[in-house]
This record gives C-alpha cells, sequence and structure tokens, in this order.
C-alpha cells in the first residue's frame, strides 16, 4: 500500500543523507509487495554496505540480480557485488567474483564493462590456489560454446569467434566402442 511506498521513499532518502541505521530500520518496515522487492533490495543494500554490512548488502544484491536475467542496472550492479566479494578473503568469494564477472564479460551489451570485469577477473584469479585456478583458466568445450553463444547474444561478434576458435582447437574426444 501507500505507508510502504513512502517508508521504501524515506529509506532512500536517508540513505541519500547518509542515515544508515534509520534506512535500514525504514526497510524492514516495508511490507512484502513484490512490486516494491527490487527497489528495497537495491536501497538495503546501500544502507547495509554503508553500515559496513558487507555481508548483507551483498545477499540484498543477489536477490536483486536473482529476479530476472538482466534486471535494470544489472551490469553495475553485478560489478559492485564482485568487488565487494574480493574485499572479502576466501575462495568461495573470489570463485563467485570470476563467475560475475565472466557474466558480464559474456552477456553484457556489446561488452559494456568487459573492461572492468577482467580486471576482478584477473585479481581473483590471482587469490586462488594453483589447484582452483586451473580450473577457471581452462574452460572445457561446454563452457566454451555456451561463452560463444552468450558473445552472440550479446552483439559482441570478435569475441564470439575467438571463443570458437578456442573451441576448435581442443583435441577431439575419443569415440566409445
Amino acid at each position: 500500500p501507500l505507508a510502504d511506498f513512502a517508508l521504501l521513499h524515506a529509506a532512500e532518502w536517508r540513505v541519500g543523507t547518509s542515515d544508515f541505521d534509520a534506512a535500514v530500520a525504514d526497510g524492514t518496515r516495508v511490507g512484502a509487495d513484490p512490486a516494491l522487492a527490487p527497489a528495497l533490495d537495491l536501497v538495503m543494500a546501500d544502507a547495509l554496505a554503508g553500515k559496513g554490512d558487507a555481508g548483507g548488502a551483498a545477499a540484498r544484491l543477489r536477490a536483486y540480480l536473482a529476479r530476472e536475467r538482466h534486471p535494470p542496472k544489472w551490469v553495475a550492479l553485478t560489478l559492485r557485488l564482485a568487488e565487494m566479494l574480493l574485499r572479502r578473503p576466501g575462495q568461495a568469494h573470489a570463485e563467485e567474483a570470476i563467475a560475475l564477472a565472466r557474466r558480464v564479460i559474456e552477456e553484457s551489451p556489446r561488452g559494456a564493462g568487459a573492461g572492468d570485469a577482467r580486471d576482478i577477473e584477473k585479481r581473483a584469479l590471482g587469490t586462488l590456489p594453483f589447484a582452483r585456478r586451473k580450473r577457471f583458466e581452462h574452460p572445457t568445450s561446454d563452457e566454451l560454446l555456451r561463452q560463444a553463444k552468450n558473445l552472440v547474444a550479446s552483439h559482441q561478434p570478435k569475441e564470439a569467434l575467438a571463443a570458437a576458435a578456442k573451441l576448435l582447437r581442443l583435441p577431439r574426444a575419443k569415440k566409445g566402442d
């Protein structure tokens, strides 16, 4: 209802004035209206990040990005989440940051944000031990095929051709008896 809309806007305003505790308080009082959920996730992510709760902010960004394949501002928010994860040590965070960076590289319209995503991917790979990093540095034929298809769909023909060329250079699998 109207009260939820007012609380959401109050939380947005409080984030803008750096009153993060009050923004979280207002945001938690917003009802479960599905129409407000995406905007609430974003304002709560900002408020929680402002309070220093990177885990809570990351959870809200994940929730927002999971609602649709490419919601509004998905490239910038995906990069923001990946950066947030890199600031928190751990292999799981580094691997998630790599996956997010690759999603931007492969799916962003005409490669928007791909340069930043490659930088994130490189830094995340650098934090992984060799055994874990190897899996990301040597994609399977299925991964290369998916990558090529995504690059074509996102209007990145040069990159799609490069992925297809890597796929063609892979050794052929032996046929069963």
